[in-house]
């Protein structure tokens, strides 16, 4: 039987930026806790540690975890992965997905210029900075429309945030009908 004191789990935090949306916070956030590993608190990079971490991921998803809280908050953050790790980030990914039931999709175009960094990783945008990307929708630029979109973030810009469709077209509503 495995200590579970010295399991990874996530932790409920509080998001600064996150708003409130038909009462749910958007995007709902969780810090990776992990209590002190092979004698070295939060030491996030150690094979054993992310074998823990992919561990976390799966139970998770099949629990539901993350398809209740996409459904009830709209996005999900995670922080404190311990990794900038394309190739291990890919594996977090793989492991949500697979386990939460979600289909691979292929994107039709962009707006932005993108390269392949591993098999389900792109750049966000390669392209200069005069050329402006105003709000979209990515989940037009689908031929099968996917269910959730993998964002990852490896240095904090402060330049693009996760905005809400629904958000968007219930304020058009507001300002259209004069709600």
């Amino acid at each position: 039987m495995s200590d579970t004191h010295n399991q990874p789990r996530f932790q409920k935090i509080n998001n600064p930026k996150a708003r409130t949306f038909k009462g749910n916070e958007f995007p709902i956030s969780y810090i990776l806790e992990q209590s002190e590993l092979q004698g070295t608190s939060s030491s996030l990079s150690s094979s054993s540690s992310s074998d823990s971490i992919l561990e976390l991921l799966k139970r998770k998803a099949k629990s539901g975890f993350f398809t209740d809280a996409l459904r009830h908050n709209g996005a999900i953050l995670l922080r404190n992965l311990g990794t900038t790790d394309p190739e291990l980030i890919s594996k977090y990914i793989k492991v949500i997905a697979k386990h939460s039931d979600l289909q691979p999709f292929e994107q039709n175009g962009t707006v932005a210029q993108r390269h392949d960094v591993t098999d389900v990783l792109t750049t966000a945008n390669e392209g200069s900075p005069s050329n402006r990307i105003y709000q979209h929708n990515e989940f037009s630029r689908f031929t099968d429309y996917p269910t959730t979109l993998f964002f990852v973030c490896v240095k904090f810009c402060g330049v693009a945030e996760v905005g809400s469709s629904w958000c968007v077209f219930q304020a058009s509503l507001a300002v259209e009908f004069g709600e």
